[in-house]
């Protein structure tokens, strides 16, 4: 099973690499995110 993860984001330069950083790699049961 494939994961999305959409972000809407407008002027979010200083915190999407923070937000990022905190996504998930491994999920269990999900194979690609």
């Amino acid at each position: 099973m494939k994961l999305i993860i959409q972000i809407p984001c407008l002027n979010e330069e200083h915190t999407l690499p923070l937000t990022l950083a905190e996504l998930p790699r491994d999920i269990e049961g999900i194979d690609t995110i």
